[in-house]
């Protein structure tokens, strides 16, 4: 098999992958951890709500070396919803990629776009080996669900409970030594940039990277200005 350019990880019913390699040819696994597909190290990325893993390949080049996955959630896409709920298949995927991560000792690049920041954040808390995490990348992170609805409705954060995709608690979970680079929208008036500043306020890791700009909203924060940067780091780690 050619080097694989585009992994798209679809974990339902088990392992179930769709391989792309750089000439579009497409291979079924029904089990990942007979691929044999030599990975590393590589970026996974986590997209926002309002996407799917077919639209945002384009930028995960380049952001990424030629070795990349891109999750998909249930309910997108061909991706059947989990019976337990959607949330609890994104937890379970989450965790089903990162015991195969550690079983491979595959170094990674996690990034998390919007509502992508959740399951980043979860993974990379996971992970935890900074051998294996290089480095973790949050475009527009919400500090919590919570707070998000509290946002939106005034009155019903009461009603999420407080762990509930809680961005702040699992990063704390992180090694002091893990490198964080957060990128926020000052105009972003979807996920507010007080998330970024909450998250950086508690956290408390040594090297955290923030990256705010005065011109940028929820939408254009996905620039090549952006791309540059996380493509610098995945390229050099």
């Amino acid at each position: 098999m050619s080097l694989v350019n585009l992994f798209l990880y679809q974990p339902v019913k088990g392992l179930t992958t769709r391989v792309y390699t750089q000439w579009n040819e497409v291979y079924t696994v029904s089990n990942i951890n007979d691929s044999n597909i030599k990975l590393s190290p590589i970026t996974i990325y986590y997209h926002g709500n309002a996407s799917s893993s077919d639209q945002v390949e384009y930028m995960v080049k380049q952001m990424s070396s030629d070795q990349y996955i891109i999750p998909e959630y249930p309910g997108y896409r061909t991706v059947p919803e989990n019976q337990s709920g959607i949330t609890e298949g994104i937890v379970e995927d989450v965790y089903k990629l990162g015991l195969w991560i550690k079983q491979h000792a595959i170094p990674v690049h996690i990034i998390g776009r919007s509502i992508g920041t959740g399951p980043a954040s979860l993974l990379a808390a996971y992970l935890l080996d900074t051998s294996l995490l290089k480095s973790v990348h949050l475009i527009s992170p919400f500090s919590s669900v919570r707070k998000l609805v509290d946002e939106y409705t005034l009155i019903f954060g009461c009603l999420v409970p407080p762990n509930y995709f809680n961005n702040i608690s699992t990063l704390k979970s992180l090694s002091k030594d893990t490198r964080l680079y957060i990128y926020h929208g000052l105009l972003d008036q979807v996920i507010t940039p007080s998330h970024t500043h909450d998250i950086v306020k508690q956290i408390g890791m040594l090297h955290t990277y923030i990256n705010l700009y005065p011109s940028m909203d929820h939408q254009n924060i996905l620039s090549n200005n952006i791309f540059d940067q996380i493509y610098k780091v995945t390229n050099n780690c």
